[in-house]
Parts: structure tokens; C-alpha cells; sequence
């Protein structure tokens, strides 16, 4: 005959995990700004990943308690009824935790890609826009050594390279060179 309560040991056994549960719902992410313009994102798969075996361990045992309670007939102070009910009820909420922990570890993940895509993106812009001026400066003394040597011809075509390298530094420095002015008609 069974004990209606059933013993201490099942009883912490269901408490356990009980305790450790859904743990993804207070600690997966951890969003901080770390610039007006900038966030940081820090994700860990541990917790989903706990939540989600003890989600498939309670539901298991749940199921397995309501399969033997079935087969030996229900009874009014049945363990094993209430605790495929309590262990049913921890698998939903458990389930539920991993579910909203993996989508928070990926959004919080795609976050920091996306950051880091930028980044990226904003660094290669930069290292363009170096090279460009760079180069725009070499044809600039280049144009400022043909003008002063009377080959305008030479500072004609490096007008056109110079304001398309970089618009802004021919608008304020080529241009200005007096030598270039000249032969440029300026």
C-alpha cells in the first residue's frame, strides 16, 4: 500500500528543482549602455539550457507518475498524481523559461553582431576616407609641383582625380593652392 503523502525524499525531490527552476527569466541577458549611441549585450546559454533539461526531466516524470497512477487506479491522497501535477506545472513554467531564454540569448546576440557589423562598417568607411585623402594629397603636391613648372595640362586632369577622391578636400585645399588657381583660371 502506498504512503498518501509519500515519502521525504520524493518530496525534496520535487522541491529541487523547483527551486533551481526558470532561472532564465531573472538572469539571461544583461543589456547595459555604454554610450549615448551604444549598448553591450551579455548573454549566457547556460541558464536556457538548465531550463530547458529540467523542463524535459519534469515533464518526463510527470508523465511517467500519471502513466503508473493510471495503471494502478487514482487514489484520493495519490503522490503520484500530485506530483505529476506539481511536476507538469514546473515543466510549463520551466519550458516557458527556455523558450524566453534562447530568444533573449539570440536577440542579445544579433545585438552585439549587429554592433560589431557597424563597427566594421564605420572602420572601413574611415580607412577609405584616409586613403582617399592620402591620395588626394599626393595629387595635390603633385598639381602644385606641375603648376609651378608651367604643365597645366598635368594639374587639369589631377583637378578631376583630386575632386573625386575627396570633394571636400579639393573644394579646400587644391583649389586654393595659388599655382593651381592660376592654371586652373581661378
Amino acid at each position: 500500500m502506498r504512503q498518501p503523502c509519500g515519502n521525504r525524499g520524493t518530496q525534496f525531490a520535487v522541491a529541487i528543482p523547483l527551486a533551481l527552476s526558470a532561472c532564465s527569466f531573472g538572469g539571461v541577458a544583461t543589456v547595459r549602455r555604454v554610450a549615448s549611441d551604444r549598448v553591450e549585450c551579455e548573454a549566457d546559454w547556460a541558464l536556457p539550457v538548465a531550463d530547458a533539461a529540467v523542463a524535459v526531466a519534469s515533464l518526463t516524470a510527470a508523465y511517467l507518475l500519471t502513466i503508473r497512477a493510471q495503471s494502478e487506479g487514482w487514489g484520493p491522497y495519490d503522490f503520484d498524481r500530485d506530483g505529476a501535477i506539481v511536476l507538469g506545472g514546473l515543466g510549463a513554467v520551466t519550458a516557458a523559461s527556455a523558450a524566453y531564454g534562447y530568444g533573449e540569448v539570440q536577440g542579445c546576440e544579433q545585438l552585439d553582431h549587429a554592433w560589431r557589423d557597424e563597427q566594421m562598417a564605420t572602420d572601413t568607411r574611415r580607412r577609405t576616407r584616409e586613403h582617399a585623402q592620402a591620395a588626394a594629397w599626393a595629387a595635390t603636391q603633385q598639381a602644385a609641383a606641375s603648376a609651378r613648372a608651367g604643365d597645366c595640362a598635368t594639374v587639369t586632369k589631377l583637378d578631376a582625380d583630386v575632386r573625386t577622391l575627396d570633394p571636400d578636400f579639393h573644394a579646400t585645399v587644391f583649389v586654393r593652392d595659388v599655382a593651381i588657381a592660376r592654371c586652373l583660371g581661378h
